[in-house]
């Protein structure tokens, strides 16, 4: 059994998630989609952005332009422990 930490929002009735991940699953367009496919049965329907924390304490996104940006102005993200 494995866990990752993730978030669900719903934003002007538009669902989303956001899960953390290593610096390694941003390190392609492949690794980006595979991360993405991982997820998504734990977000089915979902837009997913993926989130890697750097080492200043920030956490860069990557995913749909809009969601992005959206994230990027949340001042602090509640995220949540999930089991797979």
């Amino acid at each position: 059994m494995s866990a990752f930490q993730g978030a669900y929002f719903v934003v002007g009735g538009v669902p989303f998630a956001a899960v953390i991940v290593r610096q390694s699953a941003v390190s392609s367009e492949k690794a980006i989609r595979d991360a993405v496919a991982f997820f998504q049965p734990y977000f089915p329907s979902v837009e997913i952005a993926l989130a890697v924390p750097d080492q200043q304490g920030g956490i860069r996104f990557w995913g749909r332009r809009d969601v992005v940006d959206y994230l990027a102005s949340v001042p602090q993200i509640q995220w949540c422990n999930y089991t797979t």
